[in-house]
């Protein structure tokens, strides 16, 4: 697959957490600015709020110099009083507060000292003077802290808006980031694999798809370029099949063929002893037939899922020795050695299917070993298994091949196109024995020979039974 490359889930994953960070940033910066702008705004109000009372404790102060009547002075006065200590209310500063203690104390001395003495006295003018300009130093501090708060109200509106120009110009960015690697990492290589398949699927059975992108979508291209070499190489090996069919079939045929063709009419009629020849000729070709229509009734089922196996407990060395004593004599060149426990091994089986399996495998071994030599059978047991192995002294297997030699139409090594078949019979005696809860393995060497193993499950015995 070559180097590490980032998967969708990472790339998303890394989008979701900036997206999220920003809308967590703006959110959070929205919240600041507006509790700044908040307080600037406070601040002007409390700022406009003293300015008014200031001008009118202004205006009451002159209202009050000017006022001839008592009672009326002393409600100016009253008035006077309330004004300021609700001025103080509006107090958001050391500086502010100051300047409003500082004015509260000349107006209170300007209306003691004018209820005391007379209104015109140089005293209570003076007093007077210094009450408003008092008010005046207030109403001026008011002003500036007005100002300075509309100013700093109109900087955090310049940060808001920088901070949204800038966050809408990221959020751009990654978007903007986000289709393009999508263009270019998924959205081509989905275009890719689709052309891929769909000439696939249109019979160009050469094209495969570039393995880019991601690693979700590099790891697709890479299933189904494996895929379509799965799909070739069966096609292939059914070609072969259709060959190897047609080349097993046509040679016993051409023999039965030749062996009527002497019976013919007008032809001379053979002695005993050919009779005889023909007549084993013509055996062994059906029994080779018969094998071979046995094996594609046998994948039928299997591929259908209707191989149905009659168990009962048997003792598996007698199958084997009665699988043993079949072959025995078959083939001159060749010597069957059996080796096996005096005790039985009970097996819960299908006999005959495991009769199949052995025939097939101890054929295989005399078949595959064309110079002849030793065939060994050998039985025991091992963790609680049966275990038979058949060893031939023949042709051998690749590693390479021993990969694919269980598959159907497969035929491997050194038989290619020497020992007749079609590569169905080791498939078949796979599916059996795995339908029988067991395994078969094969160790091989070219050139040296081959050993298949079978394990069968034991069947525990009970107290007081035989199998």
């Amino acid at each position: 697959m070559g180097s590490r490359v980032a998967n969708l889930r990472t790339i998303f994953g890394v989008v979701t957490i900036v997206v999220t960070a920003l809308c967590l940033s703006v959110a959070g910066a929205l919240i600041i600015l507006s509790t700044m702008l908040r307080r600037a705004t406070n601040e002007a109000v409390a700022a406009a709020e003293t300015i008014r009372v200031t001008e009118e404790a202004e205006i009451d102060v002159l209202l009050h110099a000017r006022e001839a009547h008592e009672p009326a002075r002393l409600v100016i006065g009253s008035r006077l009083r309330t004004r300021l200590s609700e001025a103080r209310l509006y107090g958001t500063s050391t500086h502010e507060l100051a300047a409003l203690d500082e004015a509260r104390k000349r107006v209170e001395d300007y209306v003691t000292a004018a209820e005391a003495e007379r209104r015109t006295s140089p005293a209570v003018l003076e007093k007077q003077e210094a009450a408003i300009e008092a008010l005046e130093r207030l109403g001026d501090v008011n002003v500036a802290q007005s100002q300075t708060a509309q100013m700093r109200a109109e900087q955090w509106n310049q940060v808001s808006r920088w901070m949204g120009l800038c966050a809408g110009v990221l959020a751009v960015a990654v978007a903007i980031s986000l289709l393009v690697w999508l263009r270019a990492r998924a959205f081509a290589p989905i275009s890719s694999l689709a052309g891929a398949m769909q000439r696939f699927g249109q019979g160009d059975v050469g094209v495969r798809a570039e393995v880019e992108g991601a690693a979700e979508l590099r790891a697709i291209c890479y299933q189904f370029n494996q895929m379509a070499d799965g799909l070739v190489a069966q096609r292939q090996a059914h070609v072969a099949f259709i060959g190897g069919v047609a080349h097993d079939v046509r040679n016993p045929l051409s023999a039965l063929k030749m062996s009527l063709a002497l019976l013919r009419p007008g032809q001379a009629a053979p002695s005993d002893e050919q009779l005889r020849r023909f007549a084993a000729i013509a055996d062994r070709q059906l029994t080779q037939l018969e094998r071979m229509i046995g094996d594609f009734l046998d994948i039928e089922r299997i591929e259908v899922g209707k191989l149905e196996l009659k168990t009962e407990k048997h003792d598996g060395v007698r199958i084997v020795r009665e699988v043993a004593d079949l072959f025995e004599g078959t083939s001159p060149k060749h010597r069957l050695k059996l080796s096996a426990p005096s005790e039985p091994i009970p097996v819960e089986c299908d006999a005959l299917r495991v009769q199949q399996v052995l025939i097939n495998l101890v054929s295989n071994a005399i078949k595959y070993s064309p110079g002849g030599g030793d065939v060994d059978i050998r039985v025991n047991t091992s963790d609680g298994e049966m275990v038979v192995s058949v060893t031939d002294s023949g042709v051998g297997i690749s590693e390479t091949d021993q990969v694919s030699m269980f598959e159907p139409f497969r035929r491997v090594g050194l038989s290619k196109g020497t020992v007749p078949g079609v590569g169905l019979g080791l498939y078949v005696v796979k599916k059996l024995v795995e339908a029988h809860d067991g395994r078969i393995d094969v160790q091989s060497t070219p050139g040296t020979g081959s050993t298949f193993t079978v394990r069968l499950p034991v069947v525990r015995r009970d107290p007081g039974t035989s199998p």
